[in-house]
Order: structure tokens, then C-alpha cells, then sequence
């Protein structure tokens, strides 16, 4: 089996499919159980995943799920996606997509605990 043991915070999406917690991450991601999230480093960064089982426990909120996981650790040392885009008005009524930067947070402002991943496994629901 794959890398390291680790705890993920995440809301539930529906039985088996969770979402990010945070308006930080990029809620399009998903996590289902017995399926691997790998990073698409063009879309977005690693992953927060805690070490241990206490320090997701206390960032987690009364309605929040922790997922027991498996992990592979990136060498990033920041989190990041991309801001939705910002539509433009081109010629006539056409509109274009334009790029509205990315949203960045570094390792050492993340709560206690937290390592980034660039693949998430989720085995099972703990909390």
C-alpha cells in the first residue's frame, strides 16, 4: 500500500464522496473512499492532510467528517489553486475567460500538524 497514514477534514458530498472543508481549496476537488485524488499541477496545489488523528480533531468543526487516509508527500511547501477566471466584454456580445491569478497559502500558516500531499487514498470515515 502507499505511502504514509494520515487524517483528512472534509465535507460530505453524498455516501462515499467528500469535499473539501474549506473555501481555501478548490471545491471542485472530490474525495471518495477507495479511490485515489492525485493533484493536477496545473489546476492546483497539494493537499492538506494532518499527521495525526488529534491535531485533525481539533481543526475539524462539529459537522465536518475526518477521514483516515493514505498519502504521498509532496515537496511543495504551499497551497494553492486558481481564482475563478474574470469574464470580459470582447467584441459585439461575445465574452472571453481572463485569468484572475492564484490564491496562495503557505505550509507554516496552516494549522498545527498539517503536511501537504500530492495523492490522497481515503479509507475509511472516522469522525
Amino acid at each position: 500500500m502507499l505511502g504514509k497514514i494520515g487524517y483528512k477534514v472534509v465535507k460530505r458530498k453524498s455516501k462515499n464522496v467528500f469535499m473539501p472543508c474549506t473555501s481555501m481549496a478548490l471545491q471542485k476537488i472530490k474525495y471518495k473512499i477507495g479511490h485515489e485524488t492525485v493533484q493536477k499541477e496545473d489546476d492546483y496545489g497539494a493537499f492538506a492532510v494532518f499527521e495525526n488523528y488529534e491535531d485533525a480533531r481539533t481543526f475539524a468543526s462539529s459537522d465536518d467528517n475526518i477521514l483516515l487516509v493514505r498519502y504521498i508527500k509532496s515537496n511543495e511547501d504551499i497551497l494553492w489553486k486558481k481564482n475563478p477566471p474574470i469574464f470580459r466584454r470582447g467584441y459585439g456580445n461575445s465574452y472571453y475567460a481572463e485569468s484572475n491569478g492564484i490564491t496562495e497559502r503557505h505550509i507554516t500558516d496552516c494549522p498545527k500538524g498539517t503536511v501537504l500531499a500530492k495523492l490522497v487514498y481515503p479509507i475509511e470515515i472516522i469522525k
